[in-house]
This record gives C-alpha cells, structure tokens and sequence, in this order.
C-alpha cells in the first residue's frame, strides 16, 4: 500500500473551505483584498497590496511532453484567485505565527500551496505526532525538487527530468535507512515541488511504500519575488545567467539558469528558502527536525553501522549537524547585516572564529546540502530577525559581482553564533555519513559503492 498524501476527504475542514465551494457572492466575501499581510521586522506598520496568486500549472498526466510554465501573471482560474483569501484564513488558523508566511517577504513563493491539499497534510501531520511515543523525535526527510515543466532547460542535457532522481532517493532512502535494523521507524518524507504531476508523485511515493510523503508547492520565478527587490536590477544582474526568450530577451528567469553560466534566479531564491524562509513554510514547521537532502546531484552512500539521526540529535541535545567545510565567497552586504546584531551564543567567540576573520565573514560555511537541523532553535524571532534584514539587504540575490548571491549556507553557518540557544557542544559533525553532493545526475543509485553492505530485494525499478 502507497502511503501517499493524506486524502482531504479522510478528514474535516471548517466552514471556511466550504464557503470557497458556493457561490460567487460568498466566495467575494474574503478575497484577496482582505488578505492579512503583515509586515516583517523593519518594515511600515501598514499593510501591503498583495499581488493575485500565480496560475497553476497544466501538467499533463505524464511528464513528457513537459506542461504550460506557472504564471506569474495571477491570471488564471478566477475561482482560485477568488477564493485565496479563504485559504489563507484556515492556515492561518492552524498557524501560530502567520505574520511570517504572509509578510512581504515571503511574496509569492509559497502561495502555490494554499490550498486543501495542505490543511489536510497539516492536519494530518499533527495526528501522526499524537501516536509518537515520547522518546520518538517529530522528524522528516526534506527534499526540494528541481522543476520539471520546461522541457531541455530543466533535463540541463542529463538522461532523465529530476522526478526520476526523487524517486531513486526515495529508494535509497528506504533501503539505506528506514530498513536498517537499527532504525525502528519509517520517518515521512516532505518534498517541496514547482510542478509535479499525479503520476510523478505515485511514482515517488511507489520507491518507498512504507513512508507517508507529504507534498507543498512552491514557487522560485518571478512571483517569488519580494517587492523590496528592484526586477530592473534582477534583469541587469542575474538574468543575462538565464536564455534569453521572446517575452523576456535579457533572460527568461522562469527557467533555470543555463549550464555554464552562474547562478541564476531561481537557484537564489533557493538560497532565500533555506537561508530562512523554510522554517516558516507550512509543513516544515510542524516538525521539530527536518533532514535535508538534495533531489537531483547527491546520493545517500551511507554503509553500515546506520544510525537514527533524529534519535541522536535529541539524545546529546544537539540542534545542528553537517558533514563537512567547506569555502566560498564573501559577502559585503552579510557582513552588514551582522553588524545591526550582537552575538549572543554560548561560546560565541569560539563558535564563528572558524568564519569571520577580523570581524568579517571570510566564506567558510558548513556544508548544509546535507544538514540535520532543530527547527524550534531556527524558527525563533531572533533568527527571523536577521534573516528578514539580511533578505532587505539584497545580499542573496546580489554579490560584489554578478557570479553569486548569498549562499544559504554561508548565511546558515555566519548567524549560529547570534542565537542564543547555540553553542560549539551542539553543533555536530557527522563525518561518519556518505552523502556526495555534487554529482552527476546520471550517476547510479546502485550498492557498487558500499562494499558488503547489501539490501535484500530490488534497489531501484525504472517507472518511465
């Protein structure tokens, strides 16, 4: 049995969701104009027009040929449009703080799943804790999976489009970890898509049947955009990495950069997600732990003896796990930022002696494309604090040159030593763990490489 996405019908939702069912008149009634928006940190008191939501995607029921794009424009389906502020009264009843998700600086990334779909998997997220006994950590898998509408721009010249990928991971996942003898437990998974279809989505959940996966759309075009960053500086800086198109001739953000160019806009608004954003995001924040791991250029390589990395991270009361360190760029507009905050961290000298040099991030960071982090201590208002300064800054999206943003785990590993919750003891190394990233895409998911570590039954199954 597929333990896929819980069926909304399998559990009650308020008047509210009801109302969005009837007629235009009601549907009216709480549109986007009454759309609370609150603003971050910073910013004025009184409350921002927010733009309409973007279209949905038409994905068709396999993956090729590849679907319409998602609009930017707001100008689809007048019923979703109509009924987004319904949507966002019931999440924001189950939310505890909705100034976050609906400020200006969240935007346009997360509107996508405003939806029922997401009530449920809340909903159902918080029922599956209620039967944890209290030694069992409320922990997730992560995956943020690469798009997969735009044909070539989102294969990027590789065998396959990156579902194929999420599944072999899923499959790793299942036979690396969560069949080990010494992990009790089938943690879920949450993957965060742009545009998978239903058959994508069984295929995934079909890798690995004994884990409940829950799913959120997200958007990283130009709907993600905050209105605090200029898109004429957008257009000048960052879109000439992207190729160009009829709509949109400096470059066509809506898809990922090309290869051999640098970083493009979609990959820095991926920065902006898990720099903050993600322990903000509707799913994420009903756990205490998620683990991160990349969809498309890493494999899960991890022999024996396995461990459970939840367990461990509450048992030696540790709030940060990485694999390694690694060097990166420096960033003149990070540096600013921090110096509007003090250190508060226990040991905090000790603790960012390793990245600022003469008071300056020097572009070391703690590998974070795999991490394994405590949410509470990243969803604090410190934390929100600076991440929302940082983001005003334009320090993700703009560098000293136009190669590179911000990384999220430059900024990851330069605010541990402003939190108070951190210190050096609970920030750990987990050395021990075989996770690559990068690598090809093409690379195979098959135990060659962990020498006598075997799994009984078939590793990987090709559903395309």
């Amino acid at each position: 049995m597929i333990m896929g996405v819980v069926s909304i019908n399998s559990i009650s939702t308020t008047g509210k969701i009801a109302k969005f069912m009837n007629t235009e008149a009601e549907e009216a009634k709480v549109g986007l104009d009454e759309v609370h928006v609150l603003p971050s940190p910073g910013a004025p008191s009184s409350p921002a027009q927010t733009p309409p939501p973007p279209s949905p995607p038409s994905p068709s029921t396999s993956p090729k040929p590849p679907p319409a794009p998602p609009s930017a424009s707001g100008s689809g389906n007048s019923d979703v449009v109509k009924g987004y502020g319904q949507y966002i009264e019931e999440v924001e009843a189950l939310l505890d703080t909705p100034d976050i998700l609906f400020s200006k600086t969240a935007s346009g990334m997360f509107r996508g799943g405003y939806n029922e779909e997401t009530i449920a998997n809340i909903k159902a997220i918080r029922e599956l804790h209620e039967t944890y006994p209290e030694d069992r950590p409320k922990a997730c898998a992560f995956m943020l999976a690469y798009p997969t509408w735009c044909g070539d721009a989102c294969v990027r010249g590789n065998k396959h489009e990156q579902s194929w990928n999420v599944m072999h991971n899923m499959a790793a996942l299942e036979h690396q970890m969560w069949k080990s003898p010494n992990i009790d437990f089938h943690y879920p998974v949450v993957i965060y898509h742009e545009d998978y279809t239903d058959a994508q989505k069984r295929a995934v959940e079909s890798a690995s049947p004994n884990t409940k996966v829950f799913w959120f759309q997200i958007a990283f075009g130009a709907v993600a955009l905050p209105e605090y960053i200029s898109r004429e500086d957008i257009d000048r800086e960052i879109a000439p990495n992207h190729e160009p198109s009829a709509e949109n001739p400096k470059g066509n953000i809506e898809v990922p950069h090309s290869r051999g160019k640098f970083h493009g806009f979609g990959y820095r608004c991926m920065c902006r997600f898990f720099g903050g954003l993600i322990f903000h995001s509707p799913l994420v924040r009903e756990f205490d732990y998620y683990w991160r791991l990349d969809g498309g250029d890493s494999r899960l390589r991890w022999a024996e003896p396995v461990y459970d990395l939840f367990k461990d991270l509450k048992t030696k009361n540790l709030l940060y796990g990485f694999p390694n360190i690694k060097k990166t760029n420096e960033s003149p507009l990070f540096d600013q930022t921090l110096a509007k905050f003090e250190p508060k961290a226990q040991g905090a000298s000790k603790l960012m002696s390793r990245f600022f040099t003469n008071g300056k991030y020097n572009g070391y960071y703690y590998y974070n494309n795999f991490e394994v982090v405590h949410v509470p201590t990243f969803h604090s208002k410190h934390h929100w604090e600076i991440f929302a300064t940082c983001d005003r800054s334009g320090a993700f999206f703009f560098g000293p040159d136009k190669q590179n943003g911000l990384g999220d785990a430059d900024f990851r590993s330069g605010v541990l030593g402003y939190l108070e919750e951190m210190s050096p003891q609970k920030i750990h190394e987990y050395s021990d763990i075989g996770y690559n990233h990068p690598i090809s895409w093409n690379d195979d998911y098959l135990p060659k490489w962990i020498g006598d570590f075997k799994w009984e039954g078939p590793w990987v199954v090709d559903y395309y």
